[in-house]
């Protein structure tokens, strides 16, 4: 049996209305479903849309909501669905995706001047709360007994000048990988500082996280070779 493009939308949307659904949403929410069923993506399509209903039925999904930004900077967003519709949540938030990046796409190809966010000249510890505090959103940051020795020594050496790459979790913006999503109110910790002369970096550590080696400036591998009787030179 075959049900054609048309039917089908028209029955999903029967349903959702009979539900209490305004129009505009009930057309969304059926046009994407027909469109994903035709497409062959059975699981999100047509085999879906019983569960939905009986999501609809048991409150699990609010009716006529829709997705509301939460917060964001520059071109990063956070948005709450409200409980909406899934496939019509997914479908706004997309589009402001793409509207997000296509202003990132024109920005790019404009000549622009380059604002950073902080000025090599200023100390270490100011060049930590602006990342800190602009980049991450922490309201104050803190140096461990460790980590300031380190930065003494760091402006002795003449070096404070470098610029600053941050060694931090990848699971949250903050240095706690518990802090998931956008945490506010936060204090970042710095328990050491390095430099990776080579590269020339100051590196602030915050959190238990393992770094990975880096380079000298001339790495040893340079070094390495083979003689003409097949004999590997220049290890350690």
């Amino acid at each position: 049996m075959r049900i054609s493009f048309d039917e089908m939308k028209s029955e999903f949307k029967r349903i959702l209305i009979e539900r209490g659904f305004e129009e505009k949403i009930a057309e969304e929410c059926s046009t994407l479903f027909t469109e994903t069923s035709c497409d062959g993506v059975y699981s999100h399509g047509l085999n879906r849309f019983p569960r939905l209903v009986e999501y609809i039925d048991k409150g699990f999904i609010h009716k006529n909501a829709v997705p509301s930004k939460i917060e964001g900077m520059g071109s990063f967003e956070r948005w709450n669905g409200n409980l909406g519709l899934g496939n019509v949540n997914a479908k706004i938030c997309m589009s402001r995706a793409i509207e997000l990046a296509k202003g990132i796409e024109k920005a790019v190809q404009e000549k622009t001047e380059i604002n950073f966010i902080y000025d090599n000249d200023e100390t270490i510890e100011e060049k930590v709360n602006r990342i800190a505090s602009k980049l991450y959103g922490a309201t104050k940051v803190e140096f461990s007994s460790k980590a300031s020795s380190d930065i003494k020594k760091i402006n002795e050496l003449g070096l404070s000048n470098l610029p600053i790459c941050m060694a931090k979790t990848q699971k949250s913006i903050s240095d706690d990988p518990n802090l998931r999503g956008w945490p506010k109110d936060f204090t970042f910790k710095v328990r050491e500082v390095e430099i990776s002369s080579g590269a020339g970096f100051i590196v602030p550590i915050s959190g238990e996280i393992m770094l990975m080696p880096g380079l000298p400036e001339i790495p040893s591998s340079e070094n390495i070779d083979i003689d003409d009787d097949g004999n590997i030179i220049g290890l350690f």
